[in-house]
């Protein structure tokens, strides 16, 4: 883990293992953790925040603070099920975006766009299976 590149990178390189979907392809591409590592580094210097999960076994839930008081929440679905989240205690609107098997694509060969399309988001949040929800109010 730590790795920009490999098997446990966020940067898509060939290495000799197998990769299903990536070993397929002729254009650099990146992991949908790419998308979460480039967030976190986005929150520098913020304050990690508690937040209350009934079940961590089923969705990670993970957040920020900074000093004028607006949060970023990523929440990651770890099961195979769809999983709904309710966010409470969250100041403002939210804006964030998911990476699912839906943008799959574009989340791997085009991370630009992908981290373009954030929306506004409501304070429930379904994700798809093994989906990321990332969340900044504003």
């Amino acid at each position: 883990i730590g790795s920009a590149t490999g098997p446990l990178g966020v940067i898509h390189r060939r290495y000799g293992g197998i990769q299903p979907y990536f070993n397929k392809l002729n254009t650099h591409a990146v992991y949908p953790a790419y998308h979460v590592a480039t967030s976190f580094m986005n929150s520098v210097g913020r304050s990690i925040i508690a937040i209350e999960n009934a079940d961590s076994q089923r969705v990670y839930a993970f957040g920020v603070i900074d000093k004028a008081g607006k949060c970023t929440i990523w929440l990651a679905n770890l099961t195979r099920e769809q999983q709904t989240v309710s966010l409470m205690g969250i100041p403002g609107m939210l804006v964030g975006m998911s990476i699912n098997e839906n943008n799959f694509k574009l989340a791997t060969q085009h991370p630009y766009r992908l981290q373009g399309q954030w929306k506004s988001m409501e304070k429930t949040v379904t994700l798809k299976p093994y989906a990321v929800s990332i969340l900044s109010s504003t």
